[in-house]
């Protein structure tokens, strides 16, 4: 799929509880200019193994790890914590893409015998 320049597309399955998959495409500006070392949400970030990268990845929101991702890709591009972010931003757009809007049809009201 042809994409617009400047904006890499990336292709993501999404079941949200059905049995085929459904196909989002989710663009990810990766020609935004990167973040400064002190910017980062991650204390020492430069200094830190994957592992380390890994366990703090469930305090940070979205932003925060697109951010991240955007400066490991320009100055890091480690492969093992780009597919850790990479799967990270996928998880948030997955939940995103799979909650159901409010007032929508919940599940039916169960009778009750009184």
């Amino acid at each position: 799929m042809p994409g617009r320049p400047g904006i890499r597309t990336v292709d993501l399955r999404v079941t949200c509880g059905a049995t085929y998959g459904v196909t989002s495409v989710v663009p990810f500006d990766d020609s935004a200019p990167g973040p400064a070392t002190g910017e980062l949400p991650i204390a020492e970030y430069n200094h830190l193994p994957r592992r380390e990268v890994e366990g703090r990845l469930p305090d940070l929101d979205r932003e925060q790890v697109e951010l991240v991702l955007r400066y490991e890709r320009r100055h890091r591009a480690r492969t093992p914590v780009l597919r850790l972010l990479t799967t990270r931003l996928r998880e948030f757009r997955d939940r995103r893409d799979c909650e159901q809007p409010a007032g929508g049809y919940g599940p039916a009201p169960r009778r009750t015998e009184s």
